[in-house]
């Protein structure tokens, strides 16, 4: 059955997920063995604090969540809603709340699978006992031995089966819960809250990123309690409760290596970004310089094929270089060479460049909320020296926003090459402009609202005479930090500051800084992914969501 069982990308809906782990493992179990384990009834300590239930208030507070989820586990629904802290929150909060676990028929199928072995086992455990009561000779012990060795196997490989199902089986059907409320919701961006068993997190967090959910955000609830007596034995007369989150960077630990191969057009691979790679988590990371297409078809399908069908999730591709071109026709070569189930994830971003727009964007759409206090839809943005790679993805980015969007070249023909080029691949028009004088700048700038100079190092596009005859708000960005500035008058420092009449800068370490956090995201994401393409629309996303995070609250409880 967990073969027929298949779960479908989210498409067509922004998904953000806030998982919430809760202060206990909720009990579940598959085999009547583990009844014996853990008694029928729920334990009274497994139950939420108030301090918790607190906390959850501020959330649905902070977040406005269209529904919230929480497993099932071991309760009837009926006891889900009447006897559940947690439900009542969500209750007197008007938040739908629904339980998400596995099918109770696929769950008796599966079990009734396992009975079997584990009704053998005990038979084989039986007969061992029978043997011993019995005078024992040579032959009976070897008998003895060889039913004991049976049973350790049947032993391990029911524990080993019953563990899948209590992880990777029974963690789609959670997710497939979430993802089927959230699509019964007529919005186009949706926040669910998701109450979980710690041992799930780490595992439905990998899941609905791999399921194309917009955002997840796996918080670590930690609980700090102080007595008020501190001596044993002695029951004090109140107690203070700390519930305080944070948010799970690292949420996945294995003994399987994850292995980085890293294609590099250039030579040497750049060391920037192979240390970007060891502190995201990468155990192993493979450099190749040089690379083009057909060495990367090669290289991917010696890699795919020795890690095996299980463990190729483990491996990683990043493809960098300051050939844009060439890394292009890399990402098309290793798309086609793999192919279900040999998929691994793949992070795109040539010399930086796709992490760097993406951080770009991210910064010059926020600021213009701020200055503007509107959306940068239908605003004019201007790309100054448009035509290299972060350029390229700047203007597909705020295209992809529905801003009317100009990229400039000092040759007409290049610019409106380039245009046409990333016009198709947004879906959407982009316009080419010639600006090779300070005039022809000032003609394709003065209505813009958003300008982003990505031109080579240590030259100015925007000289002080341009900068001194715009009119309106406009929100600037530069990403040269080698002297002279890509805008006169920005420095790199510049984090959205006025530096002429109206006009506000962002400078090329302000964006830096979120790139570099990007990149350690987008690292940290893939390393977990299982498969999937990081490209600059990841980035963007990653660098919004960046952007947004915000500091959850600590909540007290004293109980006396």
């Amino acid at each position: 059955m967990e073969e027929e069982f298949r779960l479908e990308p989210l498409t067509g809906k922004k998904l953000n997920v806030i998982i919430v782990e809760k202060e206990y493992e909720e009990p579940w179990w598959l085999l009547e063995r583990g009844v014996k384990e853990l008694k029928p009834q729920r334990s009274p300590i497994k139950k939420p604090s108030l301090a918790f239930c607190e906390f959850l208030k501020k959330m649905v507070s902070e977040y406005s969540p269209d529904f919230a989820t929480e497993e099932l586990g071991m309760r009837s629904r009926d006891k889900f809603y009447k006897e559940n802290p947690v439900a009542k929150v969500f209750e007197e909060s008007k938040v739908p709340f629904y339980p998400v676990d596995m099918d109770e028929k696929a769950k008796s199928y599966l079990a009734s699978t396992l009975q079997e072995r584990e009704n053998f086992k005990n038979s084989l455990i039986e007969e061992i006992s029978k043997l011993h009561s019995q005078k024992v000779n040579a032959e009976t012990q070897k008998k003895i031995d060889y039913l004991t060795a049976y049973a350790q196997y049947l032993d391990e490989e029911i524990e080993e089966k019953e563990r899948e199902i209590s992880f990777d089986v029974r963690e789609k059907w959670i997710v497939k819960g979430i993802l089927d409320y959230a699509n019964s919701i007529t919005k186009d961006t949706v926040t669910c809250i998701h109450i979980s068993s710690p041992s799930h997190v780490e595992g439905l967090t990998s899941l609905l990123k791999t399921l194309n959910a917009w955002n997840v955000t796996p918080l670590k609830v930690e609980k700090k309690v102080q007595f008020s007596e501190a001596s044993t034995g002695k029951i004090p007369n109140s107690i203070e409760i700390e519930v305080k989150p944070t948010v799970k960077r690292e949420i996945l630990v294995t003994k399987i290596p994850r292995i980085l191969i890293f294609l590099d057009t250039d030579e040497p691979a750049s060391p920037f970004d192979i240390c970007q790679s060891y502190d995201a988590g990468f155990d192993v990371i493979i450099p190749y310089s040089k690379v083009d297409a057909e060495m990367a078809k090669r290289i991917v399908q010696d890699a795919m094929f020795s890690r095996g069908e299980k463990n190729v999730k483990y491996t990683c591709y990043f493809l960098g270089g300051s050939d844009f071109g060439k890394v292009k026709a890399i990402l098309e070569t290793v798309k086609k060479t793999m192919f279900p189930p040999f998929e691994s994830p793949v992070i795109v971003d040539p010399r930086g460049a796709y992490t760097t727009a993406a951080a770009m964007v991210a910064l010059t759409e926020e600021g213009w909320g701020k200055v503007a206090k509107e959306e940068v839809k239908k605003r004019k943005v201007v790309v100054l020296a448009g035509t290299g790679p972060v350029g390229r993805a700047a203007a597909i980015l705020y295209a992809k926003l529905g801003c009317d969007v100009y990229l400039t070249s000092r040759s007409l023909e290049r610019a409106e090459s380039v245009a046409k080029e990333v016009s198709e691949e947004a879906k959407t028009e982009i316009k080419g402009v010639k600006a090779s004088s300070p005039e022809e700048v000032y003609e394709v700038v003065k209505d813009a609202h958003i300008i982003l100079a990505t031109g080579a190092a240590g030259v100015m596009l925007m000289p002080k005479t341009v900068v001194e005859k715009l009119k309106g708000v406009k929100v600037v960005a530069d990403v040269n930090a080698v002297p002279p500035p890509g805008v006169e008058g920005l420095k790199p420092k510049f984090n959205l500051k006025e530096f002429a009449p109206s006009i506000y800068g962002i400078g090329a370490l302000a964006v830096g800084q979120l790139k570099n956090r990007v990149e350690r995201e987008i690292l940290s994401a893939a390393r977990t992914a299982g498969k999937g393409i990081f490209d600059y629309n990841y980035a963007f996303t990653a660098a919004q969501k960046l952007l947004r995070e915000k500091t959850f609250p600590t909540i007290k409880m004293r109980y006396s």
